[in-house]
């Protein structure tokens, strides 16, 4: 019979992930952005993502900060440099959309 030698403890509470994003907008100006992003882990899957990622600070560093440098790099392809100003709450609702969509539910 297996006997639990020792647990590891995961944070399921809300996180924030802040990451740099360099990129090109569509008329091909370099866009440097800081992007902060809150995140919590689903409880369900926090099992299976520790045995196939890694602790906490993994799962950010191997999937949650790429995926926000993804998001980005194809939203700010979609717009001009002058569009990224004046349309920023579009340009927002582009990211989120993207992260929840490769995200899903960590």
């Amino acid at each position: 019979m297996p006997f639990i030698t020792s647990a590891v403890m995961m944070n399921v509470q809300t996180q924030k992930a802040e990451v740099q994003a360099d990129s090109a907008s569509k008329d091909l100006q370099a866009v440097r952005t800081t992007i902060a992003v809150n995140y919590n882990l689903d409880p369900a899957a926090v099992r299976t993502l520790y045995q196939t990622v890694g602790d906490n600070d993994t799962i950010t560093f191997k999937i949650v900060g790429p995926s926000i440098q993804e998001a980005v790099k194809a939203t700010t392809a979609k717009f001009t440099a002058e569009e990224l100003i004046t349309e920023r709450s579009a340009v927002a609702v582009d990211i989120k959309a993207n992260l929840t969509n490769k995200l899903g539910k960590l």
